[in-house]
């Protein structure tokens, strides 16, 4: 548990991050969802566990942001509670938790990168194709940025803290950012100074960077096929592996807790590598399309969302695959899956349904328009709340009804209680749809309190 909660304190943990005050800083920089797929490990998990976290029986609206631009890129939530979100307009947005707009800051050329914070949550950073990266603090100013000679499209910083026994002070915070000049260049995060580069793919290729379970490296995949591991103070290269099956991937590899990475190729497979070694541990060849998104991973297994549209779950140890379910749409090639400790998870598709499926059998609970086409994965805050956009520029919370596991009611034949957005003043109005429907968002207005 984070932040040291127990099972019994685990619950309580979550509805004080969940207050205007909460939880210190540092604490809710550990469960926050501040950088894409959540954490350095790309798990793309909510932090809790299913007995600290209630079941959530119906999703609906929290609030929306309507813009003429698209949005293409995965948000994050920050350890502050807000939401990051670039645009095609060229523009960072920072939501409140409530959804108000807070600052707009423009680049001038469209943001596809994911955004990540530092560690308290006190810096953003973000690219652009006007080929430069940007640090900006959390009320929206400018701290540094630094240019490069070359397109930054997708890649998205990631932002690590130096453990103690390396070459850079203990603490240091370095953000990594591949560019299309087959590099990663780290530099300081407080100042952008330059720290090392090293050359992990060839030119015009898209770098996708996470870090080793014992935090003192990083495992880059590149788009041209190859894994490559490197250390975080210097940048030197330990191993470098080529990704089998790859035609190419915009997927970061998935570092579980046991040193198994995760990640797909483009073709109808996902590999498994030791993170010490780079040895292959095996290749899932049996999967019913190209898997080019983030694997995501809870509980030892491996959830895969293939482009023509299935969500596969997988033993993470061997690649035994526990279900497939068809969702009936594709599925864009740079969104993957994102859990929640409900048994649930979410991923979105082309024509702009965002589908909830039940990660213990595979089975579609919900399914939400949102319209135009999901081509970000979508973020999680800590309470549950979903947060993705769409290229019709249109940007949701979704916020759901509670279902108490106390009441080990399996059929939920009794009355649920409704789950106001926690930060929000304003009436809390959801608009849901029930497991068997599927898409408009039919509208239901209810006080806070018992929902019949």
């Amino acid at each position: 548990y984070p932040c040291g909660a127990t099972e019994s304190t685990g619950a309580a943990v979550r509805e004080c991050f969940r207050s205007p005050v909460g939880l210190t800083r540092t604490c809710r920089a550990e469960l926050s969802w501040s950088t894409h797929s959540r954490t350095p490990f790309r798990s793309s998990s909510n932090p809790f566990s299913a007995a600290t976290f209630p079941d959530i029986l119906f999703y609906g609206l929290a609030w929306e942001y309507n813009a003429l631009n698209s949005f293409l890129a995965a948000p994050i939530v920050g350890p502050d509670g807000n939401i990051y979100v670039g645009n095609s307009n060229g523009a960072l947005l920072a939501f409140a938790r409530n959804g108000t707009l807070l600052w707009e800051f423009p680049t001038g050329l469209t943001v596809h990168s994911t955004p990540s914070t530092n560690f308290l949550g006190t810096m953003v950073y973000f690219s652009s194709w006007d080929a430069s990266l940007y640090a900006v603090s959390d009320k929206g100013e400018l701290v540094w940025s630094r240019s490069f000679s070359i397109l930054i499209d997708y890649e998205s910083p990631l932002v690590l803290r130096v453990p103690a026994g390396m070459a850079l002070p203990k603490g240091e915070e370095l953000v990594l950012t591949g560019a299309h000049d087959g590099l990663i260049h780290a530099m300081r995060a407080d100042n952008g100074a330059p720290v090392w580069q090293a050359t992990v793919g060839t030119f015009v290729s898209t770098s996708y960077i996470s870090q080793t379970t014992d935090e003192k490296g990083v495992i880059v995949a590149n788009t041209r096929g190859f894994l490559t591991r490197l250390t975080l103070d210097t940048g030197a290269e330990e191993w470098r592996v080529a990704i089998p099956n790859t035609t190419f991937l915009y997927s970061f590899p998935t570092v579980t807790p046991s040193g198994i990475v995760g990640i797909g190729g483009g073709s109808e497979s996902y590999t498994a590598f030791n993170e010490s070694t780079g040895n292959i541990i095996y290749t899932n060849r049996t999967l019913p399309g190209h898997v080019y998104s983030t694997l995501a991973y809870r509980d030892g297994a491996f959830y895969t969302a293939v482009d023509s549209g299935y969500v596969v779950k997988t033993d993470a140890a061997n690649g035994t695959v526990l279900w497939t379910t068809a969702i009936g749409e594709d599925i864009y090639e740079r969104v993957g899956p994102v859990i929640l400790p409900d048994e649930s998870l979410f991923i979105g598709t082309i024509k702009g349904h965002v589908v909830r499926i039940h990660t213990g059998d595979g089975s579609i609970l919900d399914k939400f328009y949102i319209g135009g086409v999901i081509a970000g994965s979508p973020a999680l805050g800590v309470d549950g709340t979903v947060f993705v956009g769409s290229s019709n520029g249109r940007f949701a919370a979704l916020s759901g009804t509670l279902w108490p596991r106390s009441a080990g009611d399996v059929a939920r034949t009794s009355q649920a209680k409704v789950l106001p957005y926690p930060y929000s003043s304003l009436p809390f109005a959801p608009m849901w749809n029930a497991p068997t429907g599927d898409s408009s968002f039919t509208h239901l207005v209810v006080a806070p309190g018992e929902l019949a």
